[in-house]
């Protein structure tokens, strides 16, 4: 990360305020049946791939779930026929890096970018899986994603999780990861001209400390996870590598110049604990959405 010297001091700042704050996450407490949540293939291993790497190598129950198809990644470039598949294979490949069997992974298959379109069916559909699957924990994208599916993915999961029940009976514990949080100043610098930063991306850079400070409250240690997540990362090749470079087909490694992919291996994931069904309309949630789905 080279964004200058106000912007490292701030970020290493932060770093050391959110080190003395977040409750580390210890093996006790992650030695539960756990389910991953993730709008499209790559999210997963971007908010906790470490820590799925972690929870197979002490042989935890996992499993990931995929809400869409991914199909629309680059269509720009290449038909959602080609590239849905594609994604579900490269989803496979990193499934296995990190240890989770195919089995254990699923693929809901909604439309890219329409996810909030289905998500009556999705929430029953979640709902029954975790009926199925009992997890203790579930992980999903965090509710100040700015992606429109993201977002749909917190909601859908919250109320699917309200439904359900932990093995014991209490509630569902959920633990939700930032992907696109990080694509704030001072962790990352723009990936667009000025004005257009301005126009798109202002409200996330205000908003980011605020966020920071009150919602991410969990950490998990990944240092001894990082090759795997980097290798499982790898997998998803359609956002990795330049396929079509005619194309101009952009990776996940172009935006803010690399700083925001490298937000995700500083050796700590980071994530906000909160309940089935309770949101906060400042970072995005929509409760009123929630209890018309539920």
């Amino acid at each position: 990360m080279t964004d200058g010297p106000i912007g490292g001091a701030l970020r290493r700042r932060w770093t050391r305020r959110l080190a003395r704050r977040v409750r580390p996450l210890s093996d006790d407490d992650l030695l539960r049946p756990t389910m991953v949540f993730a709008p499209h293939q790559d999210d997963e291993c971007l908010g906790c791939g470490g820590t799925i790497a972690r929870l197979r190598a002490a042989e935890v129950a996992t499993d990931i779930v995929f809400l869409t198809d991914g199909g629309h990644s680059h269509g720009h470039a290449m038909p959602r026929s080609e590239m849905a598949p594609r994604r579900r294979d490269e989803a496979l490949a990193a499934a296995a890096v990190l240890g989770v069997a195919a089995n254990r992974v699923q693929f809901l298959g909604y439309e890219d970018r329409r996810l909030a379109d289905h998500s009556a069916e999705a929430i029953e559909c979640c709902a029954a899986i975790m009926a199925d699957r009992k997890p203790y924990r579930v992980f999903v994208t965090y509710s100040g994603d700015r992606p429109d599916d993201h977002r749909a993915a917190n909601r859908i999961v919250h109320a699917a999780a309200a439904r359900a029940a932990a093995p014991g009976g209490g509630p569902i514990e959920i633990l939700e990861y930032p992907v696109w949080f990080w694509h704030a100043w001072p962790w990352s610098r723009p990936w667009l001209p000025l004005w257009q930063f301005r126009v798109a991306h202002l409200g996330d850079t205000l908003r980011f400390p605020g966020r920071l400070r009150r919602d991410i409250d969990r950490s998990v240690d990944i240092r001894a996870q990082l090759d795997i997540k980097r290798r499982a990362l790898d997998c998803h090749a359609s956002q990795m590598t330049r396929l079509m470079p005619e194309h101009g087909w952009a990776t996940l490694g172009d935006i803010g110049g690399g700083d925001w992919l490298n937000a995700f291996f500083t050796g700590t994931e980071y994530f906000r604990c909160s309940r089935p069904g309770v949101h906060d309309a400042a970072a995005g949630g929509h409760q009123d959405d929630v209890k018309a789905a539920v």
